[in-house]
């Protein structure tokens, strides 16, 4: 498994923290570094415990993205994704977007299949065994960017464990209404900050993420709403539902290079056989 310090978050578009209970636990705002360090690693933890120990659960995400165009110059495009995770080997997610994205993904388990409703087109590839390994194989392989996949993964808090990180806790703030907390934390490759909801469960609220060693150091916004943790999903949310007609068309992988380096050859031939 990645972390946000290597790979995961500048992969992903994903990030997560939570500064949850302090205000209803009546716990004074921390003052020194040391102690704003140690409130923001206490709440990234209660974050990723909740998503943890929840067997299955929903959300929705309202997502802006930045991209720079080969001129220097930034445009902008949104996204809405729903997103139904069943622990431990199912993944659902529905994205559409301000550039005519309407992709459905479904993971029952054995193979990721999408769906393409705009083009009219499909695609498939081998999943893991998990939803861990299946969202690695998805970035990894395929070079899909899924915004907010380290909160899919079955620990979250991993992806937030770089000894290198600086920062934690920054102050208590509203977002559509709701009282959270921030968190802010610089590494080599990304800077991000989180708002998380001050009471109920340790949930996100909102993230946003600067790509530093990117063109023009992109931004990315996640806005998280209508989280269900008691979501009850049937087997049948996760087969894909290809329409009669749609085009099948290739997906094509990538060979890590540590694979490569490792054995140029054997990777190659796995990769043709698949």
């Amino acid at each position: 498994m990645t972390t946000i310090g290597g790979s995961r978050l500048c992969r992903c578009l994903a990030a997560v923290a939570l500064l949850a209970g302090a205000a209803c636990a009546g716990q004074p705002e921390p003052t020194t570094p040391a102690e704003k360090s140690a409130r923001g690693d206490e709440l990234l933890r209660k974050m990723s415990d909740t998503l943890k120990n929840t067997q299955a659960f929903s959300v929705t995400i309202a997502e802006t993205h930045e991209k720079a165009g080969r001129n220097g110059q930034k445009s902008a495009y949104t996204l809405t994704r729903e997103v139904v995770v069943r622990r431990p080997d199912r993944l659902w997610l529905h994205t559409t977007g301000s550039d005519e994205r309407n992709i459905t993904t479904a993971y029952d388990g054995k193979t990721v299949t999408l769906v393409g409703a705009t083009q009219k087109v499909w695609a498939t590839f081998p999943g893991g065994s998990n939803v861990d390994e299946t969202l690695d194989i998805a970035g990894d392989r395929y070079n899909l960017r899924i915004a907010a996949a380290d909160f899919l993964y079955s620990s979250p808090y991993d992806s937030f464990a770089d000894k290198e990180s600086t920062g934690g806790w920054v102050r208590r703030t509203t977002v559509d209404g709701r009282s959270c907390e921030e968190v802010s934390y610089a590494l080599k490759a990304v800077d991000f900050t989180l708002s998380v909801a001050s009471a109920g469960p340790t949930l996100p609220c909102q993230v946003s993420i600067t790509y530093k060693e990117e063109p023009g150091q992109p931004v990315s916004k996640l806005v998280f709403n209508n989280w269900n943790l008691t979501a009850q999903p049937q087997d049948g949310q996760f087969v894909a539902n290809v329409p009669q007609g749609y085009e099948q068309i290739p997906m094509v992988e990538r060979i890590p290079k540590s694979e490569l380096k490792a054995n140029a050859a054997k990777a190659m031939g796995a990769a043709q056989r698949k």
